[in-house]
């Protein structure tokens, strides 16, 4: 039952992050529709769960179950509108990261290093996009909630896989409380990708974003 009601709180929170991406991004109406009509059976879902938790544990699993389905083919439906004015491809992975980080180092007091190792040509739309979103979350994570001094960019692309590293010298806990929605939004386009995400504190210091996505995912 504990884990029940942590995974509502989860689900809550991501459906919060649904609604204001919707809003920010500030979609056609028929997006707006789409998207409303699965918030609210995300909602009714959730209330679901929440009303029978105590007597029927597997009822409220069931109705979890179904509302996890409901937030993923939500984020999918975020993801086609967000992504479309992006719009990357392969090729214009290295001059889009290039020009981000110009950009972020003129508005901040970080210096900013950017690596690149293979190919990227072979690299899908979707998955360039994820890629720049990653390194735009880093990015702004560091600069803006924590403050980095130093910020390293390691882009490294192999035949099957992609991996995507933001490491910087900033505040961690600013980063993983101020980015939160920004996050929750990687891990879930990670996870439509087949692939992973990991972000947090380091030992000695500092904060690290991981992205790791299969070429051949799509």
């Amino acid at each position: 039952m504990a884990s029940l009601s942590a995974e509502i709180d989860e689900q809550t929170t991501t459906a919060r992050a649904l609604a204001a991406a919707a809003e920010r991004a500030r979609m056609a109406r028929e997006f707006h529709d789409d998207l409303g009509s699965k918030l609210v059976l995300i909602h009714l879902q959730l209330q679901l769960a929440e009303d029978t938790l105590s007597d029927d544990p597997n009822q409220a699993l069931e109705a979890l179950e179904q509302s996890r389905e409901q937030l993923r083919a939500a984020w999918q439906s975020v993801l086609s509108v967000t992504d479309a004015a992006l719009f990357i491809h392969g090729v214009q992975i290295e001059p889009t990261l290039r020009n981000l980080v110009a950009s972020c180092a003129r508005s901040a007091n970080s210096q900013i290093s950017l690596r690149i190792d293979g190919p990227l040509d072979h690299v899908s739309p979707h998955i360039a996009c994820t890629i720049y979103r990653a390194a735009q979350e880093g990015l702004t994570n560091a600069c803006k909630h924590a403050a980095a001094a130093n910020i390293e960019i390691a882009l490294i692309s192999e035949t099957s896989y992609v991996q995507l590293t933001v490491s910087d010298d900033g505040c961690a806990s600013s980063q993983s409380s101020g980015g939160g929605y920004g996050l929750i939004g990687l891990r879930e386009r990670a996870e439509l990708l087949g692939g992973g995400f990991e972000a947090g504190p380091l030992i000695h210091g500092g904060f690290r974003l991981r992205l790791v996505l299969p070429i051949d995912s799509e």
